[in-house]
């Protein structure tokens, strides 16, 4: 099987992410499978040599490469599944080159909520929230398969598309000994947590530590935002400095950007707690238990209650009643017992212990190896239009006038130039299988024979 990976630039911001993938691609090549590795617009620490192995990086430098070229080198590999990891609505991009070429598309988003993406697409590609959602959605519906974290993770989306969606816990490396947690005692305890996409819940977080910090004054609360910062999101994230610097005690709580390696504020803190869902959050929290860390959540936040057991490795808040007196009352017992925090950590640490990595490395190739079966096949959109023929069947119809929109004329070009089809003739090839199938195979070849040479970065 060969496997193309390909970050946007989101993504290669996100060192949890990136260390899955370092394993993935491990487990894939000892398994004999090919790697190949693609990246938008990467920054310069994004190279072969982060990834190990003899995997090789094909970039996507936008302002120096069209569409067309990097495609015809995407083809020119013949990959049998492409996997996006994408956050943000770069994925339009890439889907428009996968339109038409027969790859199957394995689409990670990754642990944001449908609402805060929905959100982020909105202000990303300056559209309103409903167009921002019709977009996402289109996009979705082109993946064979969406890998999912949280069991809520795509509920609100059409039918059709929620049969894509496999949903399994990502594999995670336990840390080294130089990442386990600073044992011994230190001058301040940390109290680690992400801000959200609710700035009322950050507010009652922040508000319990202030209550309590009077009563603990070598504690301090630092929370941390994600790289995924929109306008909005920026403007939130100031409106909470405000707010804790005009507490009078604003030392003690800081507000600071996610760093790329959140295992070494792990090992440098005490407690981990989660007010709201924010990006990637069940993978933070598996960070903080591989690190022998205790986790504080509330017990209706989903994703996390199949992480978190309250009294075993980490106390849950009850949703019900005083929300920042529940939060006081388990960080307070946390803060003032050093047993209860090392019982409850090292618990932690052995459940975490207990998941199979290898066995998380199993369901992505299992996952891969399902929507190879797509490849070259009107497998996905029969299945579709077996489930809501109408929707299914306005969504494929719409996807290469959308695409069109977001690229113009590269857009025309992936699909005219070498002897390829124009727009219309696509949407003719649309109601004939049969000879969207031979169109295929001739621009496979076509592009075989023109583009022999390329580069790998």
């Amino acid at each position: 099987m060969k496997v193309f990976f390909f970050f946007d630039s989101i993504s290669l911001k996100r060192e949890p992410l990136l260390e899955m993938c370092r394993g993935l691609l491990g487990h894939l090549e000892g398994g004999g499978h090919k790697v190949y590795l693609g990246a938008l617009q990467p920054e310069r620490r994004s190279s072969k040599a982060d990834f190990g192995g003899s995997a090789k990086w094909l970039h996507w430098n936008r302002d120096s490469m069209s569409a067309l070229h990097y495609q015809s080198q995407i083809l020119n590999l013949s990959p049998d599944v492409f996997v996006l990891f994408g956050a943000s609505c770069e994925a339009v991009l890439v889907c428009s080159l996968l339109y038409r070429t027969g790859i199957p598309l394995v689409y990670y988003e990754g642990d944001v909520v449908g609402g805060l993406r929905d959100r982020i697409w909105s202000e990303e590609r300056g559209v309103s929230l409903a167009e921002a959602i019709w977009e996402r959605e289109l996009v979705l519906a082109a993946a064979t398969r969406i890998k999912g974290t949280l069991e809520c993770h795509g509920s609100k989306l059409p039918p059709f598309i929620q049969k894509q969606i496999v949903r399994f816990e990502d594999p995670f490396q336990f840390p080294s000994p130089s990442q386990q947690r600073e044992q011994g005692s230190r001058p301040v305890r940390r109290i680690i947590g992400i801000c959200g996409d609710d700035i009322d819940a950050d507010l009652m977080l922040i508000e319990s530590f202030l209550r309590l910090a009077p009563q603990f004054k070598n504690w301090e609360l630092v929370l941390f935002f994600s790289p995924l910062a929109t306008e909005s999101r920026s403007e939130r994230i100031k409106l909470l400095k405000e707010y804790v610097e005009q507490s009078g005690i604003g030392n003690a709580v800081r507000i600071a950007e996610m760093p790329n390696d959140f295992s070494v504020e792990c090992a440098r803190s005490d407690i981990n707690v989660v007010g709201v869902l924010a990006s990637d959050t069940s993978s933070l929290v598996a960070t903080a238990m591989a690190h022998g860390i205790p986790t504080v959540a509330y017990g209706d936040c989903k994703g996390i209650k199949d992480l978190v057991r309250s009294g075993h490795n980490g106390l849950l808040v009850p949703p019900e009643g005083n929300q920042v007196a529940g939060l006081m009352l388990a960080l307070s017992k946390l803060m003032r017992s050093f047993s209860m925090r090392d019982v409850l950590g090292n618990q932690a640490a052995d459940d975490f212990k207990e998941r199979n990595l290898e066995s998380g490395f199993l369901s992505w190739e299992k996952m891969m190896q399902e929507a190879v079966e797509y490849k070259n096949t009107n497998r996905l959109l029969d299945e579709q239009k077996a489930m809501d023929f109408d929707l299914a069947t306005h969504y494929a119809r719409m996807a290469p006038e959308f695409y069109l929109e977001v690229l113009g004329d590269e857009f025309s070009a992936l699909h005219s130039s070498k002897g390829m089809m124009g727009l219309e003739d696509l949407n003719v090839a649309f109601q004939d299988p049969e000879l969207f199938s031979a169109i295929m195979a001739e621009k496979e070849k076509a592009l075989t024979r023109q583009v022999i040479n390329y580069e790998f970065s």
